[in-house]
């Protein structure tokens, strides 16, 4: 098991058009969800995840992620990464709470 820590922005606008700008700037959006706790829109930089995501795919271990939001730390892992049809980029991430 593996624990990666990585820092993401709380995401305050919602729409295509905000979500296209970001992805441009190379920030995906995100959410985490689950536990009966409220949903969170985050947003991340692809870069730091991709290569994080890749770098320990490859060993098959269980990833689990502490985001930095603000001051405070969300232990999650991934639930869900939706990558774009023949570009090798991911374009949204859903994560859950442990």
């Amino acid at each position: 098991m593996k624990n990666i820590k990585l820092k993401v922005k709380f995401k305050n606008k919602k729409g295509s058009n905000y979500n296209k700008k970001n992805r441009k700037k190379n920030i995906i959006p995100g959410i985490i969800y689950g536990n009966k706790k409220k949903n969170i829109p985050i947003l991340i930089k692809h870069d730091d995840l991709y290569n994080k995501i890749k770098k320990y795919q490859e060993n098959n271990k269980k990833i689990y992620f502490t985001l930095k939001l603000n001051k405070k730390k969300i232990l999650s892992k991934i639930k869900y990464i939706q990558m774009h049809k023949y570009k090798n980029k991911i374009i949204h991430i859903d994560f859950i709470y442990k």
